[in-house]
């Protein structure tokens, strides 16, 4: 158990587990798979944690209560200008079901924030 100094312990069956998951992709889907892998990581309920100080690990964002609930998740904008959060955790909340929603919700923002002369260059460059 990692939290009870079994560092060592937990790093190897984490990555004994990457391995049996390579290993069943290699075998059943695409053949020479595990050749083609230049870096290799697994994230646990820990890595989550670690990372997004999400207790116990949960992946779905903040919890689903009325505080954190419709628009009252984080904003897309921030204090700097031209960056902007989307996410689990930014509008609307909810979690990753969430997260395709707020990616729209911060793309509209985006667009109310930018020129006609700016949008119509980043259409460009992406088309």
């Amino acid at each position: 158990d990692y939290k009870k100094g079994k560092k060592d312990e937990y790093k190897k069956e984490k990555n004994r587990w990457l391995d049996v998951l390579i290993s069943k992709v290699e075998k059943d889907l695409i053949p020479g798979f595990s050749d083609m892998i230049q870096i290799k990581e697994a994230a646990t309920p820990l890595t989550y944690e670690r990372y997004t100080n999400n207790e116990k690990g949960q992946f779905l964002g903040m919890q689903l209560i009325p505080e954190y609930s419709m628009h009252k998740g984080l904003d897309h904008r921030t204090p700097i200008k031209g960056l902007y959060m989307v996410g689990g955790s930014t509008q609307p909340g909810c979690g990753y079901p969430g997260a395709p929603i707020s990616a729209f919700m911060g793309y509209l923002k985006m667009m109310e924030d930018i020129t006609f002369v700016q949008a119509v260059i980043l259409i460009i460059e992406n088309f």
